[in-house]
């Protein structure tokens, strides 16, 4: 039984850091390559929000869809 819980904590927080890698990469893709960082937000977010860290996982899918639009706005279309 022990064993099962500890299984548990450790899904708890590799969820929290997929959540936070997705948040990090939402924040990058506001300043460089939107598309890919965007991508990599929105695909994480996505993962973690039906996981035990949710809360950061809809905060990371809102970054990965908003953010390369935000970018376009403020910086227009760029051609790499």
């Amino acid at each position: 039984m022990e064993d099962v819980k500890r299984r548990e904590d450790v899904r708890d927080r590799s969820a929290i850091w997929m959540a936070w890698l997705g948040i990090l990469s939402g924040v990058i893709s506001l300043f460089y390559a939107p598309f890919l960082f965007g991508g990599v937000a929105l695909i994480l977010g996505i993962i973690t929000a039906f996981s035990k860290g949710y809360r950061l996982g809809w905060w990371a899918l809102a970054l990965g869809i908003v953010s390369p639009f935000l970018n376009i706005i403020f910086h227009g279309i760029r051609v790499w």
